[in-house]
């Protein structure tokens, strides 16, 4: 089976590169999308590698579909989705590979193959089986189903970043595709930079995100929500709790709160009046 993968770069750290090309030993083709502002193409020095260029920003959800259009046009039947903060190790890139292998008649319904994501100070609850069906998982190290993606479309360039992921998962739900979590297959994911408060007794988990983050996660939480509130309205209900739970934790301990404050509310003035893309700061 053909199995490609994808990251999607930004600034790069040196450590960053290193996990990168680390790939090159199991992946077969690696597609890299740089949303850097500069040229980042010496850094990656393999046959195997196809290395785009962006010299701007354009989001995370414009770079998945950069990468998933060339990996279909190079007959590939699944891509990899990475982001540079996240390392997915060979064995965990083998456990997957046997699963997808094993039942490939059986995935034709599959949109999305996902590792769980262990990330500090979160967790995951599991239904105790080792696969289990959800209705949404983060991009990085998900094997996607690339016949799936051409019949469902795309990601929203719109989004630009920001539950990108959330709303192609909630897609592929809608019209009947399955999103799967290998429970036992572990990859260890980076979600901002977070630090523990205790507040009343109440343990408080901030992310820390920037202004700028803070911005996406608003207004599209707002437009997801209205999306799917009459599919899923359990889960768009979490979506807007989450941003209630995220405001009181800025306002009580992350640094920088005006701004971030300020950011939040330009969000959801966006959403109302209709604005997608880019933030036009």
């Amino acid at each position: 089976m053909k199995i490609s993968m994808m990251v999607t770069l930004y600034n790069p750290s040196e450590l960053n590169i290193q996990n990168i090309n680390k790939y090159l030993e199991y992946i077969e083709k690696l597609y890299i999308i740089d949303n850097s502002l500069i040229d980042n193409s010496s850094f990656f020095n393999s046959d195997k590698v196809e290395y785009v260029a962006n010299l701007d920003n354009k989001g995370i959800a414009t770079a998945l579909n950069m990468a998933c259009e060339l990996a279909i046009k190079d007959g590939y039947k699944w891509i990899i989705t990475m982001d540079q903060d996240s390392f997915l190790s060979k064995e965990n890139y083998q456990q997957m590979c046997n699963f997808v292998s094993d039942k490939n008649n059986d995935l034709a319904k599959v949109g999305i193959v996902s590792p769980y994501h262990v990330c500090d100070n979160v967790f995951f609850k599991t239904n105790g089986a080792d696969v289990e069906e959800k209705l949404d998982v983060m991009t990085s190290g998900d094997f996607l189903n690339l016949e799936v993606y051409k019949e469902v479309g795309g990601f929203l360039d719109w989004l630009f970043i920001d539950l990108v992921d959330t709303e192609y998962c909630l897609r592929l739900n809608k019209l009947g595709y399955k999103v799967l979590r290998l429970n036992n297959v572990k990859m260890k994911h980076s979600l901002g930079n977070q630090t523990v408060h205790h507040f009343l007794k109440k343990k408080m988990i901030c992310s820390n995100y920037g202004y700028v983050r803070r911005y996406y996660q608003v207004r599209n939480n707002y437009y997801i929500s209205e999306m799917y509130k009459n599919v899923f309205p359990e889960r768009c209900k979490d979506f807007l709790d989450d941003q209630r739970g995220q405001f009181r934790r800025i306002l009580l301990f992350e640094k920088n709160k005006f701004k971030k404050l300020k950011y939040m509310y330009k969000g959801y003035r966006d959403y109302r009046k209709g604005i997608k893309g880019k933030l036009n700061d």
